[in-house]
């Protein structure tokens, strides 16, 4: 009768402890399942974080490509940049000029820096306004080199250069649009270097030698209320050397370009060393 109950007794022990383990084993498979649900889903969207971060117009080879015009494609100033992540990254902002020198700055600052340029001809200041964003690309860069002037003082006539024939963008705009400029571009850089619009030969078409004087002057004021924006003088630079500009242009040699391309990669390492 004893032997009964104790096998009796131990069946139910038995019985007892797998119901145990099997309550334990649904719980931990459930567990487990609820893991592989989320976790999968929270790399997912890091993923897709960190991808719209490091996709732009800048890093992106395909949406370069897509932004720019064909007779871009060919020039050396539009090239698409690999990005070295070591590096710090510079972005050049300007007209034709800046198109210009952009090979030879990215030449000096070859293993110094990452240089860009904007996908376009940077324009008059109205045309800056438009695009500063979109430009910018929402990076933080390390310095800004930066001119507008060339197309503002350009006259609206192509073919008149008569003191008569008014500017794209008159001087008291010019100024205004330029201090909204900066005032954007000190939030998306730790350095900002603006360079001079550099001299109008009296042969120029559609623009009028001296009207540079007067835009540099306005810009030098707008830069007094952003005090730690530094000064490219390439004005001088272009007026010491006026065998370097074009005939009967704004635009300048080979020879011009690069003398251009040194100085601003100068002051842009000078930005990068302090």
């Amino acid at each position: 009768m004893s032997k009964k109950i104790n096998a009796k007794m131990g069946k139910g022990l038995l019985l007892s402890t797998i119901m145990v383990l099997s309550f334990n084993l649904v719980a931990c498979l459930e567990t487990t399942a609820n893991t592989v649900k989320v976790a999968p889903e929270s790399v997912k969207q890091k993923s897709v974080a960190v991808a719209s971060i490091r996709k732009t117009i800048y890093t992106d080879q395909e949406l370069w490509v897509a932004g720019l015009k064909e007779k871009q494609l060919k020039q050396p100033a539009f090239a698409f940049v690999n990005t070295d992540p070591s590096l710090p990254n510079v972005l050049l902002m300007g007209g034709a000029i800046s198109v210009g020198y952009t090979h030879a700055v990215r030449e000096e600052l070859a293993d110094i820096a990452n240089v860009y340029r904007i996908p376009a001809n940077g324009g008059d200041t109205k045309s800056a306004l438009k695009n500063l964003q979109k430009w910018l690309a929402g990076t933080q860069w390390e310095v800004i080199h930066f001119n507008w002037g060339m197309n503002d003082l350009k006259r609206k006539k192509k073919t008149e250069s008569d003191a008569t024939t008014p500017h794209r963008v008159v001087l008291d705009q010019y100024a205004s649009n330029l201090d909204q400029i900066v005032t954007q571009l000190e939030k998306s850089a730790e350095s900002l270097i603006w360079a001079s619009t550099t001299i109008i030969p009296d042969s120029a078409k559609s623009r009028i030698s001296g009207d540079e004087i007067l835009y540099n002057r306005a810009a030098l004021e707008v830069m007094e209320n952003h005090p730690t924006v530094k000064i490219d003088d390439l004005f001088s630079l272009s007026k010491d050397h006026p065998g370097d500009r074009k005939p009967k242009s704004v635009s300048f040699s080979k020879e011009g370009q690069k003398r251009q391309g040194v100085q601003v990669a100068s002051s842009i390492k000078s930005a990068l060393d302090k």
